[in-house]
């Protein structure tokens, strides 16, 4: 996993991450067990007042098992912090 963190300016911040996970089945194992994954995502964060917060994200993510059956998804999210 690795992450980056930009601050573009005092308020609007990103942070970019993937990552990587991968277990090779044993033989003996099912067909359906987890072979691998990815996982990426971005944001922006909007620091509106000193109480105020808010952000959207974009992440995707795949996965593979030992027989070759993969998935992918892709999700945006929104959200708010206030205090």
């Amino acid at each position: 996993m690795a992450t980056y963190l930009h601050q573009w300016s005092d308020k609007l911040r990103s942070t970019m991450m993937a990552g990587y996970a991968q277990s090779k089945p044993f033989t003996w194992q099912p067909e359906n067990t987890f072979d691998n994954s990815s996982y990426a995502a971005a944001n922006l964060i909007w620091s509106l007042y000193p109480y105020l917060t808010v952000g959207v994200e974009y992440a995707y993510g795949a996965l593979e098992n030992k027989d070759g059956f993969s998935r992918d998804n892709h999700r945006i999210g929104f959200g708010m912090q206030y205090y």
